[in-house]
């Protein structure tokens, strides 16, 4: 057969080889590729090993030229699948769906860069969906809104990730939205299954993405029964008997249905709320003799603020809300402080100003969380009140509550 513009008449498997001009014998270079028409899809009679392997070569982010490296690929597939691997670059440029750079090296042609053919066909044939219908379904998703004001930094967040998983994460928001919104409280597991009808759906990633964000246990996802962390100089009243927190020396964690059954008494100068927990206990231990203090697992639960309105009804007194010095520790202090205003009760930070932040001898940089949320604080009437706080951090970056001594 006759050549096509330079390429070479089809061996067996009907591919052409193009020729790269090289100053050098070692550094000669081809191009292979299938110029067949009518290619059938043939993806169906793959191995499951090969469809996972070639959607992840797909996944992977292609270079200016719109290629990819042999290297990279080879990397993706790992040692366990190299062969596999090898088999599958055949089988790609056999039945038409890249082509081939190759290069010389001790008289032997080796793979080096690899362009996607009809890609958008074998994204289809793969059951990956299209990039365009991909932005559709993320920017419906977006107009949807989110009943839980929580959860819309952490939308903002996923914007630079790759577009499916951009699309993942913001089913899951809106699943964790209405797991919210209906008061549940589960494991794990149970979370997972109402959100992805699968107890193992959600990746180690995703719950890391959660918990560091919001804190699982905020979100009603919980190992066991949860319990209020506190020392301060109250007592409860149960029918079986009397249980004094004065005789507590450091800390204790009572269960909501404790609390439930029980009558407080007690009174004190201030509430100190402390949202780590290292620092909660140095707190407890310091001032918790003659004044309240409370463990603050992140974004408070509906558990926790049920307690605490409690509280504060039976043993009101100002709030000092003491939390990270980033942006998700200024969104949670406003979110507490405006259970103490429902109360008629003033409050003030602790340990949260631009002094604290630069006093730290570690500091991290703001991530896309972190920005987002500062712009939503900034729509909160109280957000003044942490203004030299916000402008530390953006010049300085974030930094952690255990560096602080709240002993003091």
């Amino acid at each position: 057969m006759s050549t096509i513009d330079g390429w070479s008449a089809p061996d067996g498997r009907g591919i052409r080889s193009h020729a790269l001009q090289s100053a050098r014998i070692s550094e000669r270079r081809r191009l292979r590729r299938s110029f067949a028409s009518g290619h059938q899809i043939v993806v169906d009679a793959w191995s499951k090993e090969q469809r996972e392997l070639a959607l992840a070569w797909l996944r992977l982010r292609t270079g200016k030229q719109g290629t990819l490296t042999w290297k990279a690929m080879s990397q993706k597939a790992g040692e366990q699948r190299w062969a596999e691997a090898r088999r599958l670059l055949q089988a790609l440029l056999e039945e038409g769906w890249v082509e081939l750079c190759e290069q010389i090296r001790k008289g032997e042609w080796l793979p080096q860069h690899v362009r996607w053919l009809r890609r958008e066909v074998l994204e289809a044939a793969l059951g990956m969906p299209n990039l365009l219908d991909i932005g559709t379904g993320v920017q419906r998703l977006r107009t949807l809104g989110f009943a839980d004001s929580r959860l819309i930094a952490l939308a903002d967040s996923v914007s630079g990730l790759r577009p499916d998983l951009q699309l993942r994460r913001m089913h899951l928001l809106h699943k964790l939205d209405a797991w919210l919104a209906s008061d549940q409280v589960g494991t794990r597991r149970q979370f997972a299954l109402a959100a992805r009808n699968d107890t193992k759906g959600i990746t180690e990633a995703e719950w890391k993405w959660l918990d560091e964000s919001l804190g699982l246990e905020t979100l009603g996802i919980e190992a066991h029964t949860p319990g209020l962390w506190l020392r301060a100089p109250i007592r409860l009243s149960c029918a079986d008997g009397i249980l004094d927190l004065r005789a507590v020396p450091d800390a204790i964690a009572i269960t909501p249905a404790t609390f439930a059954a029980a009558k407080i008494e007690g009174s004190m100068g201030c509430w100190r709320v402390v949202e780590n927990r290292t620092s909660f206990e140095q707190a407890a231990r310091a001032h918790g003799a003659k004044e309240g203090v409370l463990w603050l697992p992140g974004f408070a639960p509906k558990w926790w603020r049920a307690i605490v309105s409690n509280l504060l009804k039976v043993a009101p007194a100002p709030l000092w809300i003491s939390c990270d010095p980033d942006p998700a520790g200024i969104r949670i202090a406003l979110s507490v402080a405006e259970l103490w205003e429902e109360h008629g009760l003033q409050w003030q930070p602790w340990r949260m100003s631009s002094t604290d932040l630069l006093s730290l001898s570690a500091h991290r940089p703001l991530n896309d969380y972190d920005r987002a949320e500062i712009l939503r604080i900034s729509d909160h009437p109280s957000h003044t009140i942490f203004a030299g706080l916000i402008c530390a951090l953006t010049e300085r970056g974030k930094g952690e509550q255990e560096g602080l001594d709240l002993g003091l």
